[in-house]
């Protein structure tokens, strides 16, 4: 009877901690995104500065 009750205690918590894990992992996924996407664009940017740099040396 005592573990039922401490089970019951238990899962809103264990709903709650899931729900914070997903939003994290939903956090984390999008700074990895922007990161990459911020990285590439800014390639896109210098690649035809690097482009001419080397064709006109």
């Amino acid at each position: 009877m005592e573990i039922e009750h401490c089970m019951h205690e238990l899962v809103p918590f264990l709903d709650i901690l899931c729900a914070m894990s997903r939003l994290l992992v939903l956090r984390v996924n999008h700074f990895k995104r922007s990161w990459i996407l911020n990285l590439l664009t800014h390639l896109n940017k210098s690649l035809p500065l690097l482009n001419q740099m080397i064709w006109t040396s």
